[in-house]
């Protein structure tokens, strides 16, 4: 085995077949250990913005959807929809509800209109939107994405 650079340098890699499969075990021993921990319960983590901010797993991740009912911090909201407005220049807004808190999150594509007013009343999840300046208001960006 070698690594290559990208002067296209070879570099050899001495290794012993008994190291990969130590190495291996180790990650099968960690990969139980972990999954124990989160069928037990034990495990506890640490949603934080430092934490969380890069995290693809957020959509998936039951500390985080607890974290955002409380934290208004991070790139992502969610609520209960309330309701969803087209106006004229095709822009639409849905106009969220999170516990005492009103959130809008605009510049909606007016294809979407239909499908996010077929879900009032029910919550949703939306990740990387950019905070406005005024609080509690957000824009979709062209990575924004909603989970239902």
């Amino acid at each position: 085995m070698s690594l290559v650079d990208l002067a296209k340098q070879k570099f050899p890699v001495e290794f012993s077949e008994e190291e990969c499969k130590a190495l291996f075990d180790e990650a099968k021993n960690l990969l139980t250990s972990t999954n124990d921990c989160i069928n037990t319960k034990s495990f506890s983590a640490n949603p934080k913005e430092e934490n969380c901010k890069y995290c693809l797993y957020r959509p998936a991740c039951s500390f985080f959807h607890k974290k955002l009912e409380t934290d208004y911090s991070f790139n992502d909201v969610l609520g209960e929809i309330k309701d969803v407005k087209k106006f004229q220049n095709g822009n639409v807004t849905v106009f969220l509800q999170n516990e005492n808190k009103n959130l809008i999150i605009k510049n909606f594509s007016s294809k979407m209109f239909d499908e996010l007013n077929s879900h009032k009343d029910k919550q949703i999840r939306i990740y990387n939107v950019r905070k406005e300046s005024t609080e509690f208001v957000y824009s979709i960006t062209e990575t924004t994405m909603i989970y239902g």
